[in-house]
């Protein structure tokens, strides 16, 4: 309230004027209450206000009044920056005191002042002044830009520059920074392999700050450090070094899973195998190229068959490639397959006297290994001492009883046997004598 008192009875010959601070950022004094008195209270007064800013869009129009004793003005003035002025501004009143005796008349003015309080510097929170990131992080490089201002009623804004906002297909991004107080946004970047540099890249911040009275220019330089993590070398799992296979032809399917990692979940991780065992002559091993970050396994399938047998193993080299911006590395993993048979072609009878007594022991006569499923052509014959064919089978497994191949029993005595086959394609045989005895 801005309180006018008169000091006399009747007269307002020295009236005490008061005096209206108006903060332009603080609503709170935006409005107040001229009011002014007499304590006379008999007077009737006659109150007349004019000023300058009652032409103002933005200000309470104050109109002649008359009452009893006081009169009270409310005031309000909405003031802008155009409003801030270092002189008052001021609203004159000429009171007309009067009453049955007296009629008395007082000019005074009171001076209302626009201010702005005292500018307080901008700043910039965010982002620190040298950031180190490591390239795989994360997909997306982002920091936090936070610039603030005290002055609760300043405009702010901010811009950037920096070759990374010039870069031809991955450009960084900043938000969109405008508004008062506190502004806060983000600067986005999705580096690629091509950015990555001893260098630092330099990014310069502009703040600015703009009230009624000021207009200040903020500028933050940010060192960014973009490097790339310690590089390791991919491992093998699975199989483990000095891991290798006999295989006997006619055993199971050779089947074992290659399991190979990189503590790097960043990098490009390839699996291949190389070997001879994939163009076998026989039946080729498979095995199935597989890509992917981190981890990679594929199985390694092999049926061979009697084509396959060699004297020499097939080596098969297995590879994980790991790749990224700086780094190609390969670690292979050899694994010796031996592919045999149980004879290895070279087979001998298990006895050369049998009895077919049923006693349960050599009761019959056959050779070892005769499971060997790469005898090639076998054929077993069993001859009398004239030269006539008693006996003949094209199994390797055969077992010959003593009898003829019409069921007659044959004699005791010497007989003459012959072996014939093939192993590896090339042609072996046998011959001997064997004994039938009761």
């Amino acid at each position: 309230n801005v309180f006018i008192e008169d000091n006399e009875e009747t007269l307002l010959e020295e009236p005490m004027e008061g005096e209206a601070v108006i903060d332009l950022y603080d609503p709170s004094t935006h409005c107040f209450e001229f009011l002014i008195l007499d304590p006379n209270e008999a007077d009737t007064l006659i109150v007349t206000p004019s000023s300058e800013i009652f032409s103002f869009e933005n200000v309470d129009q104050l109109d002649p009044e008359t009452e009893q004793e006081f009169v009270s003005y409310p005031f309000c003035w909405d003031v802008s920056c155009e409003d801030v002025s270092d002189d008052p501004y001021f609203v004159n009143f000429e009171v007309i005191a009067t009453n049955c005796e007296v009629q008395d008349t007082a000019n005074f003015s009171v001076p209302i002042t626009v201010i702005v309080p005292p500018d307080e510097p901008a700043e910039f929170l965010q982002p620190n002044d040298t950031v180190f990131w490591e390239f795989y992080d994360t997909d997306t490089f982002c920091m936090p830009v936070i610039f603030v201002d005290d002055n609760f009623f300043d405009s702010l804004s901010v811009t950037a520059t920096s070759e990374i906002f010039d870069l031809p297909d991955n450009p960084a991004t900043l938000d969109t920074l405008n508004g008062f107080s506190f502004l806060e946004g983000e600067l986005c970047w999705v580096p690629r392999c091509e950015d990555v540099r001893p260098e630092p890249y330099i990014i310069e911040f502009t703040g600015r700050s703009i009230s009624c009275k000021t207009d200040e220019t903020v500028t933050y330089t940010v060192t960014l450090f973009l490097g790339l993590p310690p590089e390791t070398a991919p491992e093998f799992e699975l199989p483990q070094p000095g891991f290798e296979i006999t295989h006997n032809i006619g055993d199971d399917p050779i089947n074992f899973l290659v399991f190979a990692s990189d503590p790097d979940p960043y990098d490009t991780l390839t699996l291949s195998a190389q070997s001879p065992a994939f163009s076998s002559p026989g039946r080729p091993a498979t095995f199935d190229e597989f890509i992917n970050n981190e981890s990679v396994a594929s199985p390694f399938n092999w049926v061979p068959d009697c084509p396959d047998v060699d004297e020499e193993p097939y080596v098969v080299t297995f590879e994980v490639r790991s790749r990224s911006c700086q780094k190609d590395v390969t670690t292979r993993l050899e694994v010796p397959i031996f592919v045999t048979t149980p004879t290895q072609g070279e087979i001998e009878p298990i006895q050369n006297i049998f009895s077919p007594n049923g006693d349960g022991r050599n009761d019959v006569w056959t050779i070892e290994d005769k499971d060997d499923p790469c005898l090639l052509q076998f054929r077993a014959t069993i001859y009398d001492r004239w030269g006539v064919e008693v006996y003949v089978s094209d199994r390797s497994d055969f077992e010959w009883n003593g009898e003829y191949s019409n069921g007659n029993e044959a004699s005791q005595g010497v007989y003459f046997q012959t072996i014939e086959y093939f192993y590896k394609d090339r042609g072996r045989s046998f011959s001997g004598n064997v004994t039938l005895t009761d």
